[in-house]
């Protein structure tokens, strides 16, 4: 039955697809309105349907359900912003939000979807940086798929397309700079690099005690892994699948 109901709903997008995407660049960006945030979004053209139909409900239907949580303003971090789908989404729930998001393709994107939703002068503040375990400068590899951009050997040396010098943050230093009193969401889909960034923020995780929303990538020497593993014996999160794609990729959500 539920099967059918999905199948009837693609259906039904696909016969009003018209009204709803539009072409903006050809071969390259498309205006795609998203029923999750009831907005518009511009999107790389392989992303596309992903937005169109529906992207990680079970991810956004968690956000919700944790800022529901709190009576106050909650304050969401977004490693690894891309486009800006969960930085607009956060905002829009109410969140004071620090975005990051180092390649300068997706942080363009990131910055048009924010002024066509009317949230550059929201509070909501951007940042065209990584985040990792050290202040300084590293080598991003441009993906030809812009969302999988990365830090690391997790990416395919056929998918780079240019190799770029970019600034390099910590979260830790980041509060501290800013002074922020409190971090209670933290977002890292950084294909790969996400053991610098827990690396990078031990100090406020340990003080702040934030919901972490972590994509896992298995490579290498696991790190990702093992820093998931790392917040529940030192911290004592517990771990919650939300989203398997396949043994070498899935989401988790790690709480106290």
């Amino acid at each position: 039955m539920m099967f059918s109901k999905i199948n009837m709903y693609r259906k039904i997008k696909r016969i009003i697809q018209p009204l709803f995407i539009r072409e903006i660049h050809k071969d390259s960006f498309y205006l795609v309105y998203n029923g999750q945030l009831k907005t518009w979004l511009i999107i790389p053209k392989n992303r596309t349907y992903i937005y169109y139909y529906g992207h990680e409900e079970n991810i956004v239907n968690l956000i919700k359900k944790i800022v529901k949580s709190f009576n106050r303003e909650p304050v969401f971090f977004d490693i690894g912003a891309f486009i800006g789908f969960y930085s607009v989404l956060a905002s829009k729930l109410g969140c004071k939000v620090y975005s990051f998001e180092p390649d300068p393709r997706s942080w363009t994107l990131l910055n048009l979807n924010l002024r066509i939703n009317k949230l550059e002068h929201h509070d909501i503040n951007i940042f065209n940086v990584a985040v990792g375990d050290r202040t300084g400068y590293i080598i991003l590899q441009l993906a030809n798929v812009f969302s999988e951009s990365s830090a690391t050997n997790y990416l395919d040396k056929n998918k780079i397309v240019k190799r770029i010098k970019v600034p390099v943050i910590t979260i830790d230093d980041f509060i501290t700079k800013r002074k922020i009193k409190r971090v209670d969401i933290i977002k890292i889909d950084v294909e790969g690099y996400g053991a610098n960034v827990i690396n990078g923020a031990l100090n406020a995780i340990s003080e702040f005690r934030p919901h972490i929303i972590f994509e896992i990538h298995r490579f290498g020497q696991d790190s990702e892994f093992k820093t998931m593993i790392l917040l529940r014996n030192k911290f004592d999160y517990k771990i919650k699948l939300i989203e398997y794609r396949n043994e070498k990729n899935f989401i988790v959500y790690l709480y106290q």
